[in-house]
């Protein structure tokens, strides 16, 4: 992850992924068979959560090698980073061909259709508790939602965060795989078809009210895995939303294809977690002075 995020250089470990064998659990075999049993449920959370980091990976390194094959001769001598295989290097749109898109998010959501059941969700109850039975429930109809009042909620076994840690990585994965579309958008307006515009819009709706930014993880962001990568991966989401309301064909997208509400919620929740998280995060302290000016009047 920290090769993905910060293009780090890898150790070589990586190397090793095919041959360590996923953890086995010693002395939990039956609890596989026992739905009812919530140890075993978090042992499938952990197991689902390293399928689909390396899920995230070959997403990852499908796009960026899709992106080098369009650049321009005098750069193939380049070294490959993930951050000048980019379409930006290309006189023209330098994105991954639809088909490679729309292979990878089969695989995607072949990924999430294969989770445990007491795992699994759809896009119309991602804030929704878990299929775990009503032992997890603490007398709220959803698990996350904007705001949760002031009395705090502490879910058993830390529910709340896992699950919301789970079902953002998926929506963060699917947002990286349209999001070629989103710059074609801003850059090629004018090469945008009909499928482009499509694909545009659901890399902004996966974008959209992620559970990780919804109470009651929102207000306890220490205890959130990796709170850096999710910092800057809010950044760069509030300078797309940013554009929505400037550019013209992102605008026009957005308007016919995006529920608007959504888009405004989730400004302001990134917007209110950038500026908690900056008294302890220096990425969010000097984003937060790029992004304050931007959406000043956004209150």
């Amino acid at each position: 992850m920290y090769h993905l995020e910060l293009d780090l250089s890898q150790t070589g470990i990586h190397t090793l992924e095919d041959q360590v064998p996923l953890p086995y659990f010693h002395g939990s075999e039956s609890n596989y068979g026992s739905p009812s049993d919530e140890k075993s449920h978090f042992q499938y959370h952990f197991l689902a959560m390293i399928a689909l980091r390396r899920l995230v990976a070959r997403i990852h390194e499908s796009i960026h090698c899709c992106k080098c094959l369009f650049l321009k001769k005098e750069e193939i001598s380049l070294p490959y980073t993930a951050s000048n295989a980019t379409a930006e290097l290309s006189e023209d749109y330098g994105g991954p061909p639809v088909h490679v898109i729309k292979e990878l998010a089969r695989q995607l959501e072949s990924w999430r259709s294969l989770l445990p059941r007491p795992l699994q969700w759809s896009d119309n109850d991602k804030t929704e508790f878990p299929n775990m039975g009503s032992a997890s429930r603490q007398g709220t109809d959803s698990l996350f939602s904007m705001d949760q009042g002031s009395v705090p909620i502490n879910h058993r076994n830390n529910l709340d965060i896992m699950t919301a840690q789970l079902r953002t990585q998926f929506y963060y994965a699917r947002f990286m795989i349209y999001r070629p579309f989103v710059y074609k958008a801003l850059h090629f307006p004018e090469l945008m078809t009909e499928e482009d515009q499509i694909c545009c819009a659901l890399a902004i709706q996966s974008a959209c009210l992620w559970p990780l930014i919804l109470a009651p993880p929102k207000n306890k962001k220490r205890l959130v895995p990796h709170l850096f990568t999710w910092t800057q991966n809010f950044v760069g989401i509030l300078l797309i939303l940013r554009m929505t309301t400037e550019n013209e064909c992102l605008k026009k997208i957005c308007n016919e294809r995006v529920n608007r509400k959504d888009l405004e919620q989730t400004t302001t929740l990134m917007l209110e977690w950038i500026q908690d998280i900056k008294q302890v995060d220096g990425i969010a302290e000097w984003s937060w002075k790029m992004l304050g000016p931007l959406y000043s009047r956004h209150g």
